[in-house]
């Protein structure tokens, strides 16, 4: 972006196919912050959230242009409806959006806390962030990378951007999304 925002999800993550976010809800005795591997959110069989979440997509997608399914796909590609998950690079909730770029979107300081605790602001945030990637860049696809990869980074070039370009790309494309409604 002109501005200089850089970060959501991919931004300083490891390109290891096996990134999960940390799974920092609290434990049966109030302990968070340890990795769930393979797993990062609440799976149900209606899919991640169990469509807790799709009234907020729904009207963040209509505020700011988006396909829902696509809101989804993002969402379930990066935090598996886990408000909770936090990446290496701080990027944070259910969009892995990092505090900084939140803040730049908000006009407002937003902490990391409020982005795990918030969640229609998370999506709100996340998909106003989609939005202008979308549009800046030209293509969903181009869009996609750079909310995965920040907006000055060459997706293309990295192998981690292009299976998370194809994977949302294909599940929107084949509407095999969750269906969390």
């Amino acid at each position: 972006m002109s501005d200089g925002i850089s970060g959501v999800s991919g931004v300083d993550r490891p390109s290891s196919s096996s990134y999960s976010p940390t799974d920092n809800s609290p434990d049966a005795s109030g302990n968070s912050g340890s990795p769930v591997p393979g797993q990062t959110g609440k799976q149900g069989p209606a899919g991640p959230a169990n469509g807790q979440y799709d009234q907020y997509i729904d009207s963040a997608a209509k505020k700011y242009g988006v396909d829902p399914a696509l809101v989804k796909g993002v969402m379930a590609q990066e935090s598996q409806g886990n408000t909770y998950a936090e990446s290496p690079a701080g990027a944070e909730g259910l969009m892995q959006i990092k505090p900084d770029t939140a803040s730049a979107l908000a006009g407002r300081d937003v902490t990391a806390a409020e982005l795990q605790n918030n969640p229609e602001l998370n999506i709100d945030l996340g998909t106003k962030y989609l939005a202008q990637m979308i549009s800046e860049k030209g293509s969903v696809a181009d869009g996609l990378g750079a909310y995965n990869q920040g907006p000055d980074a060459d997706w293309q070039s990295i192998p981690e951007s292009q299976a998370y370009v194809k994977s949302i790309m294909d599940a929107v494309d084949n509407g095999t999304l969750p269906n969390w409604s």
